[in-house]
């Protein structure tokens, strides 16, 4: 039943993708089937049409004299082989044509079912993607249709029973003019090559299950040499001969079960040789005989022969499909069960448009993660206005990053409720909400796209704004010792004259992406945690005076960024334990807030105006 379930999603999927390529492949399976049974009848024919020839007509042995003897007799013969040449013209010419298109078809579906897994990937809840039991769930429908092409081995199988079932029709009527005897002579040594297809399918499907968890642990050292990040720590430690002693490892396991698959396989393919070869045998003997004994005709023998080949071969590819769709669905399991997680579904309730925020309300906010019952936010309750500046402050592992993965909806609050104008967030239509956010976190990532492109990233341009963002930011004579200017690639991926820039050019471009995006909120989540205290201070001093009247958000560990706030939102063990300006947090020598200011003010010179 999950075998069926898992095939109907897939045909499903294919069908939503591309509507002609389920009807053009069962066209190209009957024209198939038509090649084979018209290769089959119609030399039956030609060879009929000679056993009648009454050669005691000729006189003359030349062809012109045996052409005038017996040409009332030799038509039908020149029309029938003109008609299986015309037929297998006509038809080899419409089957490449439509294999043609249904390659480039193929190609395309696996493509578009790649497209639909990293679409399926951004609809799904952030919750989902850091849950390892999804993550390990990706990783598995990503083996499935990448290393084991299991989509388009399906498709081809399906074909392939397709076409074995029209021909085996056409090919089973014509062997029942005979008689029922031939047919299961033939099917019970098909049969024992049937038995053997399943076992050896089944084994193969075990040892692939096998290497997955292995060719995972390899392909992990694959990515840790590929990544330039590490270089440095590659080089200090040695670290080369360790990667390398593990993917030996690894590949030699592998090696060795597919070393005795390999083996067993070579069994297989000698024992099933072996059983059609005794077929064959059989079937002439048989043939032989009614032929001798019978009186059957040559044209008929013919016939009967090509049928009996023909019923065969098909036999063992209908069930041999079988087998390969059995051992596809497997693999791909991963994949549809993936393809089949439950989507969020509160960003598709909401139908409010989000013209302007004017502020924002915690509301007795508290959250656990999934899977743990710890509370990471207990009761949190507090307004920011528009315009504000709030900073929230607090030691590792008190929920600041949180509470901004909650307001970016990435989460969404176990008990109570986040308001944006007095309405719950959930009101609001997703798209025009996260319209109205901008972030930048800590683990602020470059593309390898255009300079350009990495701070739009949208496809519709605004060179007018990009150029205010850029002159704003700083960013001016930068590109202009850029090879392209804003349209310099990043990276030398796709490009050998990209750029890299340094740490703090890409911070900039990262803040230059949300001062481009021009929302109503500014997230700062800590991206400038690698610069020193001043630098960052720095920083988010002029990225205040960047956002003019803009609401904003910043976390920090550092406190001297928290001077030029209006309010400093202060988090312990996930309370909020105040939310005041700077100088009255300072007043209360007891509080979080003044002993993290003044140890760190302690152990660097801050600027004069701090």
């Amino acid at each position: 039943m999950k075998e069926t379930n898992t095939l109907a999603t897939f045909l499903k999927i294919t069908f939503r993708i591309s509507k002609s390529y389920i009807p053009l492949t069962i066209l190209m399976a009957i024209l198939d089937s038509i090649f084979v049974l018209v290769g089959i009848y119609i030399p039956k024919l030609i060879i009929a049409g000679l056993e009648k020839l009454d050669l005691s007509k000729v006189t003359d042995k030349s062809l012109v004299g045996i052409w005038n003897a017996l040409s009332d007799q030799l038509l039908p013969i020149v029309y029938a082989i003109i008609a299986l040449m015309g037929i297998n013209l006509i038809l080899r010419i419409i089957t490449r044509l439509l294999n043609k298109h249904l390659q480039v078809k193929q190609v395309e579906l696996n493509e578009r079912f790649y497209q639909e897994l990293s679409k399926k990937i951004m609809r799904l809840d952030y919750e989902k993607i850091e849950n390892p039991n999804i993550l390990d769930l990706k990783e598995r429908a990503v083996f499935a249709a990448v290393n084991q092409s299991a989509i388009p081995v399906l498709m081809q199988s399906i074909s392939s029973i397709l076409k074995a079932t029209f021909t085996l029709t056409g090919v089973i009527a014509i062997i029942l003019t005979l008689n029922i005897y031939l047919l299961l002579i033939i099917f019970v040594l098909v049969f024992l090559t049937i038995i053997l297809t399943f076992a050896f399918r089944n084994y193969q499907t075990q040892t692939f299950q096998k290497i997955v968890p292995i060719n995972r642990k390899f392909s992990y050292y694959v990515s840790l040499i590929q990544d330039n990040t590490i270089t440095k720590d590659v080089k200090m430690y040695n670290l080369g001969k360790i990667f390398t002693h593990k993917m030996y490892a690894f590949s030699r396991e592998v090696n060795d079960e597919l070393l005795k698959m390999g083996k067993l396989q070579g069994f297989f393919l000698s024992f099933t040789d072996l059983i059609n070869n005794l077929q064959l045998l059989l079937v002439y003997l048989y043939m032989g005989y009614l032929v001798i004994y019978n009186g059957l005709k040559i044209s008929d023998l013919t016939m009967y022969v090509r049928a009996s080949q023909s019923f065969a071969s098909n036999l063992q590819e209908f069930f041999g499909s079988i087998a390969r769709i059995r051992q596809t669905i497997h693999y791909l399991e991963p994949f549809m069960e993936f393809m089949n997680l439950e989507e969020a579904e509160v960003k598709s309730k909401g139908k409010l448009v989000l013209d302007e925020i004017n502020e924002i309300e915690f509301r007795n906010v508290t959250f656990s993660y999934p899977r743990s019952d710890k509370k990471v936010l207990d009761n949190v309750s507090f307004k920011i206005r528009k315009g504000e500046k709030i900073s929230i402050v607090g030691l590792n592992g008190a929920g600041k990053t949180t509470l901004i993965k909650l307001l970016c909806q990435l989460y969404h609050p176990t008990e109570g409720e986040i308001l944006i104008n007095g309405i719950n967030i959930n009101e609001y239509e997703y798209n025009s909400y996260l319209n109205k956010l901008s972030a930048v976190f800590q683990d602020f990532k470059m593309f390898a796209f255009s300079l350009k492109e990495n701070i739009i990233l949208n496809e519709k341009e605004d060179d007018e704004k990009l150029q205010t963002v850029l002159r704003k930011n700083n960013l001016e004579d930068m590109v202009a010792n850029l090879p392209n200017g804003v349209d310099t690639n990043l990276y030398k991926i796709f490009d050998k004259n990209g750029v890299e820039l340094s740490y703090g050019q890409n911070q900039k471009v990262a803040i230059s992406r949300a001062l481009y995006k021009d929302s109503d909120l500014v997230i700062l989540d800590e991206p400038t945690s690698a610069l020193d205290p001043i630098a960052e201070y720095e920083v988010y001093k002029s990225f205040n005076n960047l956002i003019e009247n803009k609401t904003a958000i910043y976390i920090s560990h550092r406190m001297s960024s928290s001077i030029f706030c209006d309010k400093i939102l202060v988090i312990e063990d996930g309370r909020v334990t105040a939310f005041d300006k700077h100088h009255n947090l300072l007043q209360n020598k007891n509080g979080l807030y003044y002993k993290l200011f003044m140890t760190q003010a302690q152990n660097y010179t801050l600027p004069q105006e701090v």
